[in-house]
């Protein structure tokens, strides 16, 4: 039997949007740490960690839809009888804080709690990755981090590659957790 994961990253998630728009957001900010810069996580510095957090993990799959960067908990409206959980800093300040250790691996192991067939969506922050803020971040092709001088930009693409870290270890242990082809 082959077994589905979907890892969808969407950078416009509408039904974040609209969501969005419907509540009222106690922190307007979707660029946000708990700490300063100098107390910044980088997942890939301890890749080892993370995939021995994976290895070690003894929590069951309950998870069916992990709903990555969802302040406005989109998903969990559309979801009907489906277990969905949003993991957004401005839902838990601490513990869904992508640039920490512990938002790292709270996001892991949700992760590593997806039931087979999940759906992970992840919206990352979109404020400095869109066109319309790009006398801001100076994103282009050539220059995908954009303008690093600038702490928020900083922040953001730290943010960005601790996700992508979470989904390369979620990727790459995926057969051996999951029963997962991908």
């Amino acid at each position: 039997m082959v077994h589905l994961f979907y890892f969808v990253l969407l950078m416009g998630n509408l039904l974040h949007c609209e969501a969005m728009k419907n509540r009222a957001a106690k922190l307007k900010d979707d660029v946000l740490s708990s700490g300063g810069e100098s107390t910044w996580w980088d997942a890939f510095a301890h890749m080892n960690e993370l995939e021995q957090y994976c290895q070690n993990f003894q929590g069951s799959q309950w998870l069916d839809v992990l709903d990555i960067f969802a302040h406005g908990r989109g998903m969990e409206g559309v979801v009907g009888s489906r277990t969905c959980t949003s993991f957004d800093i401005r839902l838990e300040r601490v513990r869904h804080d992508l640039t920490t250790r512990r938002g790292t691996l709270m996001l892991l192991g949700l992760g590593m709690s997806l039931t087979h067939g999940a759906l992970v969506t992840a919206a990352p922050p979109c404020s400095l990755s869109i066109f319309i803020s790009s006398s801001v971040h100076k994103r282009h092709l050539f220059g995908p981090l954009g303008d690093e001088s600038n702490w928020k930009v900083r922040l953001s693409n730290r943010i960005v590659l601790n996700l992508v870290g979470f989904g390369a270890n979620m990727v790459r242990l995926g057969s051996k957790w999951n029963g997962l082809d991908l």
